[in-house]
């Protein structure tokens, strides 16, 4: 499968220097960052010796792909301004509160003219030397990140991706030697590990190209639907069970809208859309805004509304507060940070299937957070339609958050509840 030996752990180069120089910035690296710093610290050590650097040469690009926090990105920037070569670093995130997180804390120097942030990941690889970062957990990511660098980066590439030992398997191997022809597993450090991948192997036009697409059985307008999904988008291309049930209460959630000239829907954590589509498909007058952190979610929505028929369009968030919003029928996409782009009290429906999730871990901020959005950006006696599990102590949230809260419908596993905005 390509794979090679095992490549030794390497010695604390510069990470403990860089680990005083984050947290100094009131970043909190982890042992990732610290891994990756000193396994990058070591590439350049051996370039240094091997090659003389000339001002007139053109940029040498590093990407750096999913840095949570901004340790990552900084550490590798203070790297790269102590060399005289022209490196530079262009920054590469999926989440648009993460990318926001590590432009902040970036931005006190900047750190420099070495680094960029991009917007779209083939412009973070193309012609790239080097790819360092945070080994996606899902293998469909994977896929995606290590076929994209593999199309776009030089040919000389070298790609390395570091993880938490306990969430790696050895099918995340696999997964890169489609794309490389050497696969190196590294020794461990601090229960984290590096996977180094070189030799791009060509496009294998046999092979499905993402967005990934389908067609799907269910509670849809004519029974059937087709999707689109990027890697790492959760469920993919199938149809998860809660928005299932949610989508099958769709026709009562869109009622009282029905003789509205131009009501605005959110689809809020929109995923592939599925909730979006049907909801422009059900009510054409409507103007649909599907919003999710994730790129590959916002993208996988506007193919999936697309390959349905339907206009849509996509743009980011801004980080100067709520703008106004377009009226036209139709979807429109926005990547953004918990819909902080949308205007207070300027919605008529909320959709939403909230993930409760970090990892393996359950984690229900992210549901808090979107219940707080709800109640900002909800007109009065406009109306929130949730689906979660049983479990979840969701209900007096909403009650609190938004207004009077009912159960529309419940099973032994899952609640669907209607919020009105008071």
């Amino acid at each position: 499968m390509g794979h090679t030996g095992i490549v030794p752990t390497p010695a604390i180069v510069v990470s403990d220097s860089l680990t005083a120089f984050c947290q100094d910035a009131g970043m909190r690296p982890d042992a990732v960052d610290r891994l990756l710093w000193d396994e990058f610290a070591l590439v350049l050590e051996d370039l240094e010796a091997t090659e003389t650097a000339e001002d007139e040469d053109p940029p040498r690009w590093l990407a750096i792909v999913g840095d949570e926090s901004g340790a990552l990105t900084a550490g590798v920037d203070q790297l790269l301004q102590q060399r005289s070569d022209n490196w530079v670093a262009i920054n590469w995130q999926d989440s648009f509160a993460g990318r926001s997180a590590v432009q902040r804390h970036c931005a006190p120097a900047h750190q420099s003219d070495r680094l960029v942030f991009a917007t779209e990941p083939v412009a973070a690889f193309e012609d790239a030397e080097f790819v360092i970062g945070r080994l996606p957990k899902s293998l469909d990511a994977l896929d995606e990140l290590a076929g994209l660098i593999a199309a776009h980066a030089r040919p000389s590439v070298t790609v390395l991706l570091t993880g938490r030992v306990k969430h790696m398997t050895t099918a995340m191997n696999d997964v890169l030697s489609r794309h490389f022809a050497e696969v190196q597993p590294h020794l461990g450090r601090q229960k984290s590990r590096t996977l180094e991948a070189r030799g791009p192997r060509p496009t294998d036009s046999a092979r499905p190209s993402y967005p990934l697409t389908a067609e799907l059985d269910g509670p849809f307008p004519d029974g059937r639907i087709a999707i689109a999904s990027h890697g790492g988008v959760f469920a993919g291309s199938r149809l998860d069970v809660g928005t299932r049930e949610l989508l099958a209460h769709l026709d009562d959630a869109l009622n009282p809208l029905r003789s509205a000239a131009h009501p605005r829907v959110l689809d809020l954590g929109c995923g592939t859309g599925l909730l979006a589509t049907t909801a422009a498909l059900l009510l054409p007058q409507a103007s649909v805004i599907a919003t999710d952190d994730s790129w590959a979610a916002v993208h996988s929505t506007v193919a999936t509304a697309r390959r349905n028929g339907l206009v849509a369009t996509i743009s980011q968030g801004l980080v100067d507060g709520p703008q106004p919003l377009d009226s036209s029928p139709g979807i429109q996409a926005l990547w953004d940070d918990t819909a902080a782009s949308i205007p207070d009290a300027s919605i008529d429906l909320i959709l939403c299937n909230p993930p409760f999730h970090q990892g393996a871990a359950v984690d229900t901020s992210i549901a808090w957070d979107f219940f707080a959005t709800a109640s900002r950006v909800l007109r009065p006696e406009g109306q929130m339609w949730t689906v979660f599990n049983r479990h979840l102590p969701y209900l007096p949230a909403l009650r609190r958050q938004i207004g009077p809260t009912t159960v529309v419908h419940a099973t032994p596993k899952f609640t669907i509840a209607r919020s009105e905005r008071a």
